[in-house]
């Protein structure tokens, strides 16, 4: 959606139409205030793009309530970075794809004839957003005469001493080249100093860039820690090995983080008569810290969108039986299948059931982008089932064959 490659509205899923098909009621609103102990939380009003008032702030209470909130980036501090894009809504993305297609014209219209990106933080999202704009601007060019046509320069800037960490060491090199011949300057185990103007001041030089997107780090959202439950220095509820919050020793919002910062219990149900016995407030997906077993203390379940999954089938589990008086006994337990990653064209990479005690298999060109598009449809037919997925899988190589490859409005 950011590059222009993906329709939002052809993309998205609505809440009211899958509420309607899954019978369950959607009330659309940002969680500013939750009371545990009331088991009541506080919507925020909904407001225009004027900033006029469309419907008050509301309270709703519940008996079960699972937060799957997300987060967001984290700027760990660096100045300037509040300027940068980033693109954790899709309201972001569709921002910045404005952004983009303005710095397009302006380019193809400047003295210079370039555009220079930067991209922080080279995990799979600065990785297959490098490789999306460079089709982007290949799309754009075929429409474009010679005296119009700029150069895109893109600098993907990495902290970590490799790119993609996540990935074995081999997959992450053939990234790295992969980039490299489409033009992509990569500028691994380099620290980000400050955002300016001009671009990226880094530990290993400038990087010049008209366009900034910052897609470095998870971090939660201040207001979790206001909520009345533990949380760990990133934001993140802390959770057991059955993904249930722990509330605060006060039980009152705004006391403070939970003492293990970061460490949650691994797996022990709370003894009988405590505080948490009766509490049915569970966490999932990035804005828990949930812990992985079999890891090191301390060790949390990776924020990626197989946790998610892995994360909704177990409490999905949990809540049926919670709803028939019963309680599941199983503990979550996190299983990497390893990872995809797109580098555009017919090109990708990625590493097949790792983590699962035999040795990756490592899949790489045609064959990783067919896994990583079926992927993509596995998450449509979680929701929608496959017979809808397959008429969305049609509808959309109908779209590109008729409309084309990029979105220009």
């Amino acid at each position: 959606m950011a590059a222009g490659t993906l329709d939002a509205h052809q993309e998205g899923l609505g809440y009211p139409v899958l509420a309607r098909r899954n019978r369950f009621s959607f009330a659309l609103g940002e969680m500013v205030g939750l009371d545990p102990a009331a088991r009541t939380l506080t919507l925020g009003p909904l407001l225009d793009a004027d900033g006029a008032e469309l419907a008050p702030a509301r309270t709703l209470s519940f008996t079960r309530l699972v937060l799957a909130v997300g987060s967001g980036g984290n700027l760990f501090g660096t100045p300037g970075a509040e300027t940068a894009h980033v693109l954790e809504r899709t309201e972001d993305a569709l921002r910045f794809h404005g952004r983009l297609l303005a710095a397009f014209t302006r380019a193809s219209f400047s003295p210079s004839r370039a555009l220079g990106v930067a991209i922080v933080g080279a995990g799979a999202t600065g990785v297959e957003l490098s490789a999306e704009l460079i089709e982007a601007h290949a799309a754009l060019h075929e429409g474009l005469g010679p005296e119009q046509r700029f150069r895109l320069d893109i600098t993907l800037v990495e902290a970590a001493a490799r790119i993609l960490p996540v990935l074995p060491e081999k997959l992450s090199d053939q990234a790295k080249t992969a980039l490299e011949r489409k033009g992509v300057r990569v500028m691994a185990g380099t620290k980000v100093l400050s955002v300016t103007a001009a671009g990226l001041s880094t530990s290993a030089g400038d990087a010049p860039a008209d366009l900034v997107v910052w897609a470095a780090g998870v971090k939660a959202a201040e207001a979790n820690a206001g909520f009345g439950l533990a949380v760990n220095r990133l934001n993140q509820f802390e959770v057991d090995g059955f993904l249930r919050a722990r509330l605060l020793p006060s039980g009152l919002p705004g006391e403070g983080r939970g003492p293990s910062d970061g460490a949650p219990d691994h797996g022990s149900r709370p003894s009988p008569g405590s505080r948490d016995e009766g509490l049915q407030i569970w966490a999932m997906g990035d804005c828990a810290a949930a812990p992985w077993a079999g890891k090191e203390p301390g060790r949390t379940v990776p924020a990626r969108a197989q946790a998610a999954h892995q994360q909704a089938d177990y409490l999905a589990e949990a809540l049926w039986a919670a709803m028939h008086e019963k309680r599941l006994e199983r503990a979550f337990v996190y299983r990497d299948f390893g990872s995809l990653v797109s580098l555009g064209d017919d090109r990708g990479v990625g590493a097949l059931m790792g983590g699962l005690g035999g040795p990756n298999f490592f899949v790489e060109g045609v064959v990783a982008k067919g896994f990583y598009m079926s992927l993509h449809l596995l998450h449509h037919a979680a929701i929608l089932g496959w017979g809808r997925t397959a008429v969305l899988a049609l509808a959309r190589l109908l779209q590109q064959r008729v409309a084309g490859r990029l979105k220009l409005h």
